[in-house]
């Protein structure tokens, strides 16, 4: 039986101006309560050659990385039920709130979201928040990318770095 999962804190400075959201970490993730630590994931490999990082960096050094970038970083969901890492397997998935948190970062102006899964509840959750303050923001930028997952091997780590590059560069 499955239990209840809840997301890690947010990686976030006053002054981020982007937010990157997933779904929610996976297993290996909140294990060592560090976002994508598995292995095999490609967000840091992207992330630090986007920002021409090369050297190999321990978490906390990512985390400077980061908020040096002015990335935050989070994800769509505050808990949910699902067994396993798998996005397909979450069910009860319970938002995080988004709105707050772009109230409380002023500066944000884009939202890129790490795969179809965080896409989705994304949608669902501006749908159920009308009130928000999405409409009110009308330059705020909503990028959707492909999962930096493992899971994700349909297209090469080139062509996500591009697109990746492409969204956190423009």
């Amino acid at each position: 039986m499955a239990s209840l999962i809840k997301c890690l804190a947010p990686i976030e400075t006053q002054d981020s101006n982007v937010l990157i959201l997933g779904s929610m970490p996976s297993i290996t993730s909140i294990k060592n309560r560090q976002y994508y630590a598995h292995p095999q994931n490609q967000f840091w490999q992207i992330i630090q050659k986007i920002i021409g990082v090369t050297a190999k960096l321990n978490y906390s050094n990512k985390i400077k990385m980061l908020n040096q970038a002015k990335i935050a970083l989070w994800d769509m969901l505050a808990s949910c039920i699902r067994p396993g890492s798998a996005d397909s397997k979450i069910t009860n998935g319970i938002s995080n709130d988004i709105n707050n948190f772009l109230q409380t970062h002023p500066d944000i102006a884009k939202i890129c979201l790490n795969g179809i899964t965080a896409a989705n509840y994304f949608r669902i959750y501006q749908n159920h928040n009308l009130n928000s303050i999405f409409p009110k923001k009308r330059n705020l930028q909503i990028c959707k990318l492909p999962s930096t997952s493992p899971a994700n091997a349909r297209i090469s780590f080139n062509q996500k770095y591009q697109i990746w590059r492409s969204a956190l560069t423009n």
